[in-house]
């Protein structure tokens, strides 16, 4: 029996971490920057790392249907529910108005997810994911060659750069296929050879190669822009898919660094989760919490601070929605009971 390979969970861990950091506002900019370069890059290319082509097609899509389709859905509706029940809640108690119209843009936002209109809400990737997916599937029936795979991965990065100049945005995020689908090919093609190079004796070279990609994030976003898939902005090309591989690399080390870490793999088993109800529900109370506690207790002292605390208290909160989750309602992200 074929040992499962932990360092993929504790990787695709890192990037539920970097997501979470990422969308916190107080966040160092030169860090958000840093993160932005390449933790979409590494969820798609993880990925790649692990699609099953041998499956039967019918097989594959049946699993991303109740792995990714369903979950986009399912979670959407029950953070929109608990979402507006706190708005509501709020407006009654403060004697204020609710915001009908908007809530209901956002409902509709729920079932077509256009994004950069207000007819979005969240987890634009993983139905992104979805599509990226499928799409490699089809290409890597016909493409067996690493190489050609690879440049292939890299001509739909490229080609996805000029659509976004075209077209910004399209519903359930069928605009980012080709950039999804360009980094799981890419992860696909250099699988055998993460597998090869990456080892426990080379993984501490790790921190300097993520710290060097940091630098070239930094002065990249300086030359051509910062790099934000959701809106469009890809940067320089050429910088993303170096930053993305050097990144990628540089955490697959990490992985192996720490071989067995219970905190990223819990993560992992429960990323969607995350995903889910950070952004639109944790992330923003937890926000407001220590901004107000850091002006009533602390004086201002924690200025600085604030990210790394609130992304501590944003993952203690978040594990603790995971639980009921799984236990009760597993199939709203595709688990068994």
């Amino acid at each position: 029996m074929k040992e499962h390979d932990y360092s993929i969970d504790i990787a695709r861990g890192i990037v539920c971490l970097l997501v979470i950091i990422g969308h916190i506002s107080s966040t160092p900019s030169q860090v958000n920057v840093w993160i932005y370069a390449f933790h979409m890059p590494l969820f798609f290319i993880i990925s790649g790392l692990i699609i099953n082509t041998k499956e039967p097609i019918d097989v594959f899509i049946k699993k991303r249907i109740k792995g990714l389709f369903f979950p986009y859905f399912i979670l959407n509706i029950l953070v929109w529910v608990i979402e507006n029940l706190m708005k509501f809640t709020l407006a009654f108690v403060t004697n204020s108005e609710f915001d009908k119209a908007k809530s209901f843009n956002e409902l509709i936002g729920v079932f077509i997810g256009w994004r950069l209109t207000k007819f979005y809400y969240i987890l634009w990737f993983v139905i992104s994911l979805f599509w990226g997916l499928i799409f490699s599937y089809v290409v890597l029936q016909f493409l067996k060659n690493k190489k050609l795979i690879f440049i292939c991965g890299i001509c739909l990065i490229f080609l996805n750069s000029i659509i976004w100049k075209i077209i910004g945005g399209l519903p359930y995020s069928l605009d980012t296929v080709p950039v999804s689908a360009g980094f799981i090919l890419i992860g696909n093609a250099i699988a055998d050879k993460i597998k090869y190079c990456i080892n426990k004796k080379n993984a501490l070279f790790g921190i300097p190669l993520f710290l060097m990609n940091g630098v070239i994030a930094i002065l990249g976003a300086s030359a051509y822009g910062k790099v934000d898939f959701y809106n469009c902005q890809v940067g320089g090309v050429s910088i993303l898919i170096i930053t993305s591989m050097i990144g990628s690399v540089s955490v697959f080390m990490l992985a192996k660094l720490l071989n067995r870490n219970h905190f990223f793999e819990f993560l992992s088993m429960n990323s969607l989760i995350f995903y889910a109800f950070q952004n639109r529900i944790v992330i923003p109370i937890c926000e407001r919490v220590i901004t107000v506690l850091d002006v009533k207790l602390f004086k201002n002292s924690l200025c600085g601070y604030e990210w790394m605390i609130c992304a501590v208290i944003v993952v203690v909160i978040l594990s603790i929605i995971a639980f009921p989750i799984n236990k009760y309602i597993p199939w709203a992200v595709g688990k068994r009971k």
